[in-house]
């Protein structure tokens, strides 16, 4: 998926969740066998944008849901309280937030530093 705004991180996080609560899925599967293959097969991925995509996928598997509108809102929830990494702006007119997450990520989608949870009026920094 091409971005790397709020709209963007929640399409990952919902993908993942949705995945996960499917009939024989779950999150293991949903997480190693088929977004973790999609992830790294994608030559066009920058590092940096593979490790948010990676980042978002797994707070999506984790959140778990019930139906693909339950894992939307848990996840644009997830967004609002920046729990979820992006670094462009995004309109104002889609309802995520305008301050970016102050948190970065490392090239395997792991917290490096800042705190999740909290909003920062500046883009996070882009681990190269």
């Amino acid at each position: 998926m091409a971005g790397q705004d709020a709209l963007n991180a929640v399409l990952h996080c919902t993908w993942t969740c949705y995945l996960g609560s499917l009939p024989g899925c779950g999150k293991a599967v949903a997480l190693e066998g088929v977004i973790t293959a999609h992830e790294s097969g994608n030559a066009q991925n920058a590092p940096h944008d593979m490790a948010m995509d990676l980042y978002n996928n797994g707070v999506g598997a984790n959140l778990g849901g019930t139906s693909l509108q339950d894992c939307l809102q848990k996840c644009a929830a997830a967004a609002r309280a920046h729990q979820l990494y992006w670094y462009r702006p995004m309109p104002s007119d889609v309802g995520l937030p305008m301050h970016f997450p102050a948190f970065t990520v490392n090239e395997t989608g792991q917290i490096a530093e800042g705190t999740v949870g909290t909003g920062s009026g500046e883009p996070p920094h882009q681990g190269e």
